[in-house]
């Protein structure tokens, strides 16, 4: 016999609280103070300007995965996907995240100097993956092609062109860009009109 879903609501606030603990061990990671830093002296306003980075860069994905999406997907709708195919896609976007604070923590290493190219294409590399998903999680929520496509919009091809050509570039420049790039899937969710009230 299959399994019953528990009720939407209750899985969501579940998975809202989760996702609030997730953001911030994650922030901690990726914010933390570089290891490397000389004995007796803080670290500059570049690696503060990193931290602030990363933790507003990994709140848009926590409002775009839970607050705009349904059961850590991104713009996935709570009824699109059965179970089975729900789970995957949740461990991967989580592993992803994941994968996304440690090398935000790896770009904070050295926040004077360029991020090294293997960290740079692992966070544009994380990131286009998590745009990919999200767009196919619209695709999936049966809002068409064109209106599947709106909400993630330029943001694949500016971090895939940041990864491809930003060598040299710092930690913070890295960071804001990325996070400026995240806006428009947000900016398109809330522009987007809510659906009509089902008359019974």
């Amino acid at each position: 016999m299959p399994d019953s879903a528990p009720p939407a609501e209750s899985v969501r606030g579940e998975w809202h609280a989760s996702g609030l603990e997730l953001l911030f061990d994650l922030t901690a990671v990726a914010g933390a103070p570089p290891s490397a830093a000389p004995a007796g002296r803080g670290p500059g306003g570049r690696a503060y300007g990193v931290g602030a980075g990363a933790f507003v860069l990994l709140l848009q994905l926590w409002s775009l995965s839970l607050r705009n999406g349904a059961f850590g997907v991104p713009l996935l709708s709570v009824d699109a996907l059965p179970v089975r195919l729900v789970l995957p896609l949740h461990c991967f976007t989580a592993g992803s995240v994941a994968a996304l604070a440690a090398a935000l923590g790896d770009s904070a290493a050295d926040a004077e100097g360029a991020v090294p190219d293997a960290v740079r294409w692992l966070l544009c590399g994380i990131l286009w993956m998590y745009l990919l998903i999200a767009g196919s999680a619209a695709l999936c929520s049966g809002r068409g092609a064109g209106r599947a496509l709106f909400p993630v919009g330029p943001a694949p091809t500016v971090v895939a062109a940041l990864g491809a050509a930003g060598g040299g570039w710092g930690p913070v420049e890295l960071v804001w860009v990325l996070l400026l790039a995240l806006r428009w899937p947000l900016l398109a969710e809330r522009s987007r009109p809510a659906p009509a009230a089902v008359r019974p």
